[in-house]
């Protein structure tokens, strides 16, 4: 199994869910960063959740910590990876997602979308870039992985009931 810090250096193979009873204080004592936390931060399927930020995380960047109000533990950790990271070996290494969700993350010049792997307790959101035009003597640039969102391991029902998509839930009226 990877470590957290493992897994934010770009090792996510072999990662295969939060620890039970991973909180706060775990998260603090393995990853050394500047983490700050803003109570009732975020919403994810109908749940108010505090968010722990930090900018930076040796090469990982963005990292978010998603806490259910009023608790410790941690519902998931999310992170933009390193820029180095070897994207193809990865998407190899973590195989066929059991289930393959839309998005609303967004990035330049391809769709994302997010690969869910529950049962291993990771969810990738993938970048694949659009095909070049016809006339551009180019080819179609391979995949690549914008964010990794790792949680406790369980069946795909339990991530989409339970731990939700990343990203600010988008609602069509304000509450």
């Amino acid at each position: 199994m990877s470590s957290i810090p493992d897994t934010l250096a770009g090792r996510l193979a072999d990662w295969s869910g939060l620890p039970d009873g991973y909180d706060t204080a775990d998260l603090r004592r393995e990853v050394d960063a500047d983490w700050t936390f803003e109570p009732r931060a975020g919403v994810r399927i109908g749940r108010s959740f505090g968010i722990m930020r930090a900018p930076r995380a040796g090469e990982s960047t963005d990292l978010e910590a998603w806490v259910p109000t009023g608790g410790e533990l941690l519902s998931s950790l999310e992170y933009r990876p390193p820029a180095a990271l070897d994207h193809a070996a990865v998407l190899a290494g973590l195989g066929e997602p059991e289930v393959v969700l839309a998005t609303s993350r967004y990035e330049p010049g391809a769709l994302v979308r997010d690969q869910v792997h529950a049962a291993r307790g990771i969810t990738v959101a993938v970048a694949t870039p659009f095909a070049p035009e016809p006339d551009e003597e180019r080819e179609q640039a391979p995949p690549y992985i914008v964010f990794v969102q790792l949680y406790a391991a369980g069946p795909t029902h339990y991530y989409t009931q339970t731990v939700g998509q990343s990203d600010v839930e988008i609602r069509a009226y304000p509450r």
